[in-house]
């Protein structure tokens, strides 16, 4: 079942590729509706060419958009800066207005059932079946999530091939999550020294390092040398 064509003076005007904004002329029209088919679940199905991800394609100004952001657009209104379309049917060809809703790129990801974002969001525990909670559990600047027993026992895998030593099997004893790495403009380090200008130096990129952590870094290292 094809659906109704609209009156045209009803539609709101769509921003093209380009940056301008007008109503889609007649001839754009006739082309548009003939490619949508209204289903029973409601859904305007969309027929036409179709991108690889699976949403509707139609060409505005010789270049493709989006279908149902079209549809958006001229029934709904202005899609926000930014922002991102959620099907909330989940059917990516469909591309009725009351069917979508405009949120932000996060929220798009984090309600999709099959985003990798979204299904690790809702694991409770690594694939080795550690908890990632407590103070197993190390959060990134990014937000990502990961396992600390995991990470340990990788480094310490990667050490012993290094070297070409026995691997360390000792029980792996968790305290506190590290602090998160300072970021550009910080006025401690990680360890909570002060960065003033007597107790920093400032690489080409812009990054300030701490002298206390780096002397005591340089004199472990001299120590390990000499048990050796």
């Amino acid at each position: 079942m094809k659906t109704a064509k609209p009156d045209l003076h009803s539609l709101k005007p769509v921003t093209l590729p380009s940056g301008l904004s007008r109503q889609l002329t007649q001839p754009e029209l006739d082309r548009l509706w003939p490619r949508v088919t209204q289903s029973e679940s409601g859904c305007w199905i969309w027929t036409g060419r179709r991108f690889k991800a699976g949403y509707g394609a139609f060409d505005l100004n010789q270049k493709a958009m989006y279908a149902h952001r079209i549809m958006y657009m001229i029934f709904i209104g202005e899609i926000p800066q930014g922002a991102h379309l959620d099907h909330l049917c989940r059917v990516r060809e469909c591309c009725n207005p009351q069917h979508l809703q405009a949120v932000t790129c996060h929220e798009n990801i984090m309600r999709s059932p099959i985003a990798p974002a979204a299904v690790n969001a809702d694991k409770t525990h690594c694939k080795r079946g550690h908890p990632l909670s407590g103070d197993n559990l190390e959060v990134r600047e990014d937000g990502g999530r990961r396992c600390r027993t995991c990470a340990i026992t990788s480094a310490r895998q990667r050490y012993a091939t290094a070297t070409n030593t026995p691997l360390n099997e000792a029980p792996i004893a968790l305290s506190s999550p590290p602090a998160p790495r300072r970021r550009r403009g910080s006025e401690v380090c990680a360890k909570g020294h002060v960065l003033d200008s007597q107790n920093t130096y400032t690489d080409p990129k812009g990054y300030k390092h701490c002298r206390a952590c780096r002397a005591a870094s340089q004199s472990r290292h001299e120590a390990r040398k000499k048990a050796r």
